[in-house]
C-alpha cells in the first residue's frame, strides 16, 4: 500500500512538472529575451528550463553588481585585457 502511494505521488509530481514545462514553452515566444533563451539552448546540456532560468536571473549579461555596465578594456601600458565596471 505504501509503495503504491509513493508511486502515485511521484506520478502526480511529474504531471505538475510537465504542466509547468508546457506553460513555460507557451510563455517564452512572447518574451523580449526569447532569442537569448533560444541561443542558450544551442549549448550542450542547456534545455528550456535552464536557459529560461538563467536569462531570468541574470537578465542582461552585460550588467554586473549594482547595475554597473561591464565592458572589456585595454590597459594603456600593455595588451592585457581586463573588465572595467562603469556606472550606468
Amino acid at each position: 500500500m505504501r509503495q503504491a502511494e509513493g508511486i502515485r505521488r511521484i506520478e502526480e509530481a511529474q504531471a505538475r512538472c510537465d504542466r509547468l514545462d508546457r506553460m513555460l514553452e507557451e510563455a517564452i515566444p512572447g518574451w523580449s529575451l526569447a532569442p537569448l533563451v533560444e541561443a542558450l539552448q544551442a549549448l550542450r546540456g542547456i534545455g528550456l528550463v535552464i536557459a529560461a532560468t538563467l536569462v531570468a536571473e541574470v537578465a542582461d549579461l552585460r550588467r554586473g553588481p549594482a547595475g554597473t555596465l561591464i565592458l572589456p578594456r585595454r590597459r594603456r601600458h600593455g595588451s592585457t585585457r581586463s573588465n572595467a565596471s562603469l556606472p550606468t
